[in-house]
């Protein structure tokens, strides 16, 4: 498992396969294809490039419950059960409780 890990972070794989999702890559030196074709994925690129990583979450007592219940009402609308707006007031009604 460690060697699969260690490929997919290396910096060409981890270049190639954020090239593909579109996304931002988890090896600091790897750059995406798209963020020269794309002057906005450039310059979101440079900032993000210029902060870090954070988990808003940790350390909080109920984070786990606070990810879980943000992340049923994200899939609850994604599914097409709930609008968007439905979504977040579930959540933050869920969150205002352990608040």
């Amino acid at each position: 498992a460690w060697k699969l890990v260690q490929y997919v972070m290396s910096e060409k794989v981890n270049a190639k396969l954020v090239s593909l999702a579109n996304a931002f890559p988890g090896n600091v030196n790897a750059k995406p294809d798209f963020v020269t074709s794309d002057k906005a994925f450039g310059k979101a690129f440079e900032i993000f490039k210029t902060g870090y990583l954070a988990n808003e979450f940790t350390g909080l007592p109920v984070a786990e419950d606070l990810m879980t219940q943000f992340d049923v009402q994200a899939q609850k609308m994604l599914a097409g059960e709930q609008s968007p707006e439905q979504a977040a007031a579930a959540a933050q009604k869920g969150w205002m409780a352990k608040f």
